[in-house]
């Protein structure tokens, strides 16, 4: 071999040798970051890239190589518009995704049950669970909803309405319709709500969104009431766990009923804050404040031998009818006493429901009543 291409094989030999050393290097000092690496250089020839899955940084390697046939080495944080992460998967079956099915399943099955396309009005309530009351009305035929009316019991209800392009018939305007008085007031066909707690007796709270004035009037207005509501609210005793019982008080009168609410056993009542969407008290569509009373959880109506107010132990309907009779309360919370048929025999409105659908975790729909 002539001593020229000794010496260019010796110098091809040296220059491999020199970038196998300079990437194993480099990969040796990836291999403990948690990076996703790229590693580049300018001579076409030669290029890796090493990837760790785990890694959340980025880092670029560039191999540069001079007019005299040697390599250095630079690196560079990559940006995070560099990096492609995967798609995080979609949660499947989380606690909110199976109380929102639960809430569609009683809403449908309620709908399916107690609207007869016969109906001309119709309540519509508040709360979570009656946005799928009415997308199951909905899904009706035009020909059957298009001769319905429908009653809100407030703002809330009122845009679902709207929404689902149904015919909205105000409160005050429910009674115009009719040119003589019906009996017990009891104009609505029936009338659909939520709760937030029910118990074994049907009895109800109401009122977590506000809306419990204009619920009860609903409620009273209509031949017979059905709530609607996920496994979630169906409790041994009203005030088990929901915080306390709802009052809709004139803003006036709002420090004289608290005190009288003290007195009568409940523990730190207190005016619901409008936070955060409105600073200071909660104002309802009424134009009045809400007052959130804690009490011991209320015993059935059954229970009444064990009622001793001193420590306050009330049961559902002695402790409605006491808060009601306070000066300056406009309604309260509690669903309770006859349900519609049960009060038109009186001729009267009633407020509790006749039938209470629960959906339940696995899909099924409980009822009660």
């Amino acid at each position: 071999m002539n001593p020229s291409c000794a010496r260019n094989l010796l110098n091809c030999t040296k220059r491999r040798s020199h970038l196998a050393a300079s990437l194993q290097r480099a990969s040796k000092g990836l291999a403990s970051a948690r990076t996703s690496t790229s590693l580049h250089t300018q001579n076409p020839g030669v290029a890796a890239h090493l990837q760790g899955p785990s890694f959340r940084r980025a880092t670029q390697i560039s191999l540069s190589r001079s007019p005299n046939h040697r390599f250095s080495t630079s690196a560079r944080k990559m940006a995070p518009a560099d990096l492609v992460e995967p798609p995080l998967p979609t949660p499947v079956n989380t606690a909110g995704d199976l109380v929102e099915a639960a809430k569609r399943a009683a809403g449908r099955k309620a709908v399916e049950d107690y609207l007869s396309h016969d109906y001309r009005y119709v309540g519509i309530g508040s709360g979570s669970t009656i946005k799928y009351v009415v997308e199951a009305i909905a899904d009706l035929p035009r020909e059957v909803t298009a001769k319905m009316k429908f009653v809100p019991t407030g703002s809330q209800s009122r845009e679902l309405i709207r929404e689902a392009k149904l015919t909205v018939l105000a409160i005050d305007d429910l009674v115009l319709e009719f040119n003589e008085r019906v009996p017990g007031q009891q104009y609505l066909d029936v009338c659909f709500d939520g709760a937030d707690e029910v118990d074994p007796e049907l009895n109800c709270i109401k009122g977590g969104g506000a809306c419990h004035y204009q619920e009860k009037l609903v409620a009273k207005f209509s031949k017979q009431f059905v709530c609607v509501a996920d496994y979630r609210k169906e409790v041994p005793n009203l005030l088990t766990s929901w915080v306390g019982i709802p009052i809709e008080v004139q803003p006036l009168a709002t420090e004289a009923v608290r005190r009288e609410l003290l007195l009568l056993g409940s523990k730190k009542p207190f005016v619901r804050s409008g936070l955060p969407g409105k600073a200071g008290a909660i104002v309802t569509d009424n134009g009045n404040n809400v007052i959130d009373a804690p009490f011991p959880p209320l015993l059935l109506n059954s229970q009444v031998d064990q009622m001793d107010p001193s420590r306050g132990l009330w049961t559902v309907d002695a402790l409605a009818q006491r808060i009601k009779s306070i000066t300056g309360v406009l309604e309260v919370g509690v669903f309770s006493g006859l349900t519609g048929p049960q009060a038109l025999q009186q001729g009267m409105g009633g407020e509790k429901p006749v039938k209470v659908y629960f959906g339940m975790q696995d899909g099924s729909v409980k009822t009660l009543g």
